[in-house]
C-alpha cells in the first residue's frame, strides 16, 4: 500500500501531517530495532555484575520527569497537545478542520489523552521494576 486510503474527504495538510507522522513513527521503530538489543545486552551485564543499583538513581529522575509531564498532561491536556505538536512538527497541518477533515471526529482528544496515558503508564512500569529488581539485588547479594 503506498497511499493512505482513509475512506473519508483529506485535505492536502491533513495528508502530510499523517505522512509525517508515520515517517516519525519508522524514524521510532528503526531507533528500537536497533538499541532494544543493545540494551538488553548492556542490562543483562549490569545483572550479571549485579550492578544494576546503578539505574536507581536516573530512573527516579527519569520518574519524577514523568510525574511532571503527566501532571501538566492531565491539568491542560489542550495545552499539552498542543505544545507537544509545536515541538514535533514545523507547520500546522496537524490543525485539522472537521469540515475538510472529518476523521478529526473520529481521533477526539479522548483518544489522545489515553494515548499518551498508556505510554507514561508502560515507562512508569518499566522504570518501577528496574528500581524493584535494584533494590531487590542489592537485598540479596
Amino acid at each position: 500500500m503506498q497511499q493512505l486510503d482513509l475512506g473519508l474527504p483529506t485535505s492536502f495538510n491533513a495528508m502530510h501531517h499523517f505522512t509525517e507522522v508515520k515517517a516519525l513513527f519508522f524514524k521510532n521503530y528503526l531507533i528500537l530495532a536497533t538499541s532494544f538489543p543493545v540494551s538488553c545486552w548492556w542490562l543483562k551485564g549490569l545483572w550479571q555484575k549485579r550492578r544494576l543499583f546503578i539505574l536507581i538513581t536516573p530512573c527516579y529522575y527519569l520518574l519524577s520527569l514523568g510525574v511532571v509531564v503527566l501532571t501538566l498532561m492531565v491539568t491542560n491536556f489542550n495545552k499539552f497537545f498542543v505544545t507537544f505538536h509545536r515541538l514535533l512538527f514545523a507547520n500546522d497541518d496537524w490543525l485539522f478542520d472537521p469540515k475538510l477533515d472529518p476523521i478529526i471526529n473520529a481521533l477526539p482528544a479522548s483518544y489522545f489523552l489515553a494515548a499518551f496515558s498508556l505510554f507514561i503508564l508502560l515507562v512508569f512500569i518499566s522504570l518501577v521494576g528496574i528500581i524493584g529488581i535494584a533494590r531487590y539485588q542489592l537485598k540479596h547479594p
